[in-house]
């Protein structure tokens, strides 16, 4: 049996994020967040300063409406 690629790539939590309209750096900063890294690395993979990932992060938990990472994270993935 051929294998099937998936035409839509973006992962749940990004098409979850779009419902928020986050925009794509908030998702990106939430994105690799959520799959362990730190502020200080998503910064240096980024090429942006840890206060501009704080700056995405605090935005896309207001629009979500979450309490900290781990509820943003929740809210997104629910």
């Amino acid at each position: 049996m051929p294998s099937v690629i998936c035409a839509d790539s973006k992962t749940r939590l990004e098409r979850r994020a779009e419902k928020f309209n986050l925009p794509p750096r908030e998702i990106q900063v939430v994105a690799r967040l959520s799959a362990g890294d730190t502020r200080k690395a998503v910064a240096f993979g980024l090429e942006i300063s840890p206060w501009t990932v704080d700056f995405h992060l605090f935005n896309a938990r207001r629009k979500i409406g979450a309490a900290n990472l781990a509820n943003t994270i929740v809210k997104l993935l629910t």
